[in-house]
């Protein structure tokens, strides 16, 4: 009898344990000003949050979504839109970074000056390149990537890799007048390579919903309180009081597969951090601005690919 006392209680301890047991909320998002946003979870314990490398990150989250496999996910808006339009399955429940775009050169080289330049762009063919064409196009400035068209009245944009040093080299042998580049990484080429920040792309275009945080519908409808909870970190979250160093090993021990995190924390200024533009606004917020730059991006779709997605009222998480 006291074997079966014992064995019962040792039962009831498991089960008693296993229904404490806290339920673990996914999240993903890309290397860089994402990573940083996600920071703001530092402290939350119930969270699986992966970072995946900048090279594979489109494809990894959307698979993610896809699978209907992550409770929270920050992507790029665009992204969304084409994975997200329709709400049913997740909501956006607002904007992480409202545009990091800067151009640097070893001179002083303004909007003003760009026609017959070569530009480098990171990722021409995503948000940094649609945003700067869209840029040229509202000063009026024609463009070509066909570098046998490029003459004194237009501008070339060709794809240059985001690393610092291949930046630097396209400048210093005249492969590129102007490289586009997002912070952090254009403080580091600053102050490493004493290059300029010329134009400023929030300046001159205004500022545009670059990331965003989607939410899974059925979390909202389920659980709107562990919505809220971790919302109110991002809105609440001040990201230029960070310590860089912890930051940066915090990312990396979220990186997917041992990959390391781009960012390194003596790039991490206060500049850096502010020009990064990272700050939470909620999506009914932003809805007008979302769809008019959701709109203005279906400008580049081709019979070979959508850039973006029209989006409806569904799309955004009212946040009551």
């Amino acid at each position: 009898m006291k074997k079966l006392a014992v064995f019962l209680c040792l039962v009831f301890s498991l089960f008693s344990i296993v229904g404490c047991a806290p339920t673990t909320y996914k999240i993903v998002c890309p290397d860089g000003a994402p990573a940083i946003a996600c920071y703001a979870l530092n402290t939350e314990e119930d969270l699986d949050i992966t970072v995946f490398p900048s090279s594979t990150a489109t494809s990894q989250i959307s698979k993610q979504i896809n699978d209907n496999a992550v409770d929270f996910a920050i992507m790029p808006v665009n992204l969304a839109s084409k994975l997200c339009a329709s709400g049913n399955d997740y909501k956006m429940a607002g904007v992480l970074t409202h545009g990091n775009l800067y151009g640097v050169s070893n001179s002083n080289i303004s909007t003003t000056d760009l026609r017959g330049k070569k530009v480098g762009v990171i990722q021409l063919s995503a948000v940094p390149g649609y945003t700067f064409k869209l840029l040229l196009s509202s000063l009026s400035i024609p463009y070509t990537e066909d570098i046998s068209e490029h003459n004194e009245n237009n501008v070339y944009l060709f794809q240059i890799s985001a690393d610092a040093v291949a930046v630097r080299n396209a400048l210093t042998s005249s492969t590129a007048d102007v490289c586009i580049v997002a912070e952090p990484m254009c403080s580091k080429l600053v102050s490493t390579f004493s290059l300029n920040k010329c134009i400023d792309i929030q300046n001159e275009y205004g500022s545009f919903p670059q990331a965003v945080l989607m939410v899974k519908s059925s979390l909202i409808s389920s659980k709107p309180s562990i919505v809220k909870k971790i919302v109110s970190k991002f809105e609440n979250f001040d990201y230029l009081s960070i310590n860089a160093t912890d930051m940066v090993e915090w990312i990396n021990e979220k990186m997917i597969d041992g990959a390391s995190t781009s960012l390194s924390a003596n790039a991490l200024t206060q500049t850096a951090l502010e020009n990064s533009n990272i700050y939470f606004s909620y999506a009914q917020t932003e809805k007008q601005k979302v769809k008019n730059y959701l709109l203005s991006l279906k400008t580049f779709d081709t019979l070979l690919g959508t850039v973006a997605n029209e989006v409806g009222d569904n799309f955004f998480w009212s946040s009551l």
